[in-house]
């Protein structure tokens, strides 16, 4: 038994996505990932029940980004660039890794999920700091899972 730390799971973005894709580490600038699962349910009150009933539908999943504005880095740079672009233009996929199996080097268990990235802000210009920047992504439909091979930046959906 582990505890799991922030190296443990890695995020990519394709920066490529109307051609072959081409994954870019998100990372660098990145100060913090944040997942929210976002459920969407259904609250019924029956009469013969003192208290309501909720079932859970699905999610509408979405992960925040804080990162600071990093010039150079691939990931970081696709992102900024989608400032202000609307509609097909901001659509991407990720791949989010479990990378803590190091004996799992070329095939580390995967989730890949077509996403929409809105930049909330592109840089906040404040004296004698970083541009901060605020990212939404948002996941479109389900996820699909797989293996990430890190060394060719490959992803292959399972069977």
């Amino acid at each position: 038994m582990a505890q799991l730390t922030n190296t443990d799971k890695h995020a990519y973005i394709n920066t490529t996505p109307s051609a072959a894709a081409t994954y870019a580490r998100v990372g660098e600038g990145v100060t913090g990932i944040t997942p929210a699962n976002n459920p969407i349910t259904d609250t019924k009150h029956y009469v013969n029940h003192q208290n309501p009933t909720t079932k859970v539908l699905g999610t509408a999943k979405q992960f925040a980004l804080a990162l600071e504005r990093y010039k150079g880095d691939d990931a970081n740079d696709y992102i900024a660039g989608l400032s202000e672009k609307i509609g097909t233009d901001i659509v991407t996929d990720m791949v989010f890794v479990d990378h803590h199996d190091v004996a799992l080097e070329t095939a580390k268990p995967a989730k890949k999920y077509e996403v929409t990235v809105i930049v909330n802000n592109d840089g906040s210009i404040v004296g004698g700091g970083a541009m901060d920047m605020d990212v939404a992504i948002h996941v479109n439909g389900d996820p699909v899972a797989g293996t990430f091979n890190e060394s060719t930046l490959a992803f292959t959906p399972d069977a």
